[in-house]
C-alpha cells in the first residue's frame, strides 16, 4: 500500500496527505503488525496442540506482506468460526448439520464418520467432535 502511494506524482500525494491518507496508511501498517502477532499466536497454539513444527516459511524471500487476499480470507474464517460476531452465521450454517447428527443415537456416534470439506478454521469439525462423532476435515488446499 505504501509503495503504491510512493509511486504517485507529487500533486496526487499532496491531495492524499490533505485527505489524511498517509495517517490511514500508518494505521493500516500498525494493524498489519497486530494481525501478524495474533496470527502467529494462533499458529503457535495450533503447533502446540498438534505437536508439529512449522513447516517452511510461508513468505518468499523479500516478501513483507505475503498474500493479502489469503490473510483476509483467514481472518474472515477466524471471525466466522470462533468469534461472537460470527455466531449468527455459524448458527445458520452449522445447526442443521449438528441437529441431524444429534438424531443419531449417542452410542452409535463414535462409529460414524463425517467428512467436513472446506472446513475453514475447523469450528464445524470441532462442533461435530463434541457430539462424539468421528470426523475428517480438510480445507480446499
Amino acid at each position: 500500500m505504501r509503495s503504491s502511494y510512493e509511486r504517485l506524482r507529487w500533486a496526487h500525494k499532496q491531495i492524499g496527505y490533505e485527505l489524511g491518507y498517509t495517517k490511514k496508511l500508518e494505521q493500516l501498517e500498525h494493524a498489519v503488525l497486530i494481525n501478524a502477532k495474533i496470527t502467529e499466536a494462533i499458529a503457535k497454539l495450533g503447533r502446540n496442540d498438534y505437536r508439529e513444527p512449522l513447516r517452511g516459511s510461508y513468505l518468499s524471500s523479500g516478501d513483507t506482506y505475503g498474500d493479502v487476499g489469503r490473510v483476509g480470507e483467514s481472518l474472515k474464517h477466524f471471525v466466522r468460526d470462533w468469534s461472537e460476531e460470527g455466531k449468527q452465521e455459524r448458527t445458520t450454517i452449522f445447526d442443521p448439520i449438528l441437529d441431524l447428527l444429534k438424531e443419531v443415537d449417542a452410542e452409535l456416534r463414535p462409529t460414524k464418520r463425517v467428512l467436513v470439506p472446506g472446513s475453514g478454521l475447523g469450528r464445524l469439525a470441532w462442533e461435530i467432535s463434541q457430539l462424539g462423532v468421528d470426523r475428517l476435515f480438510n480445507n480446499s488446499e
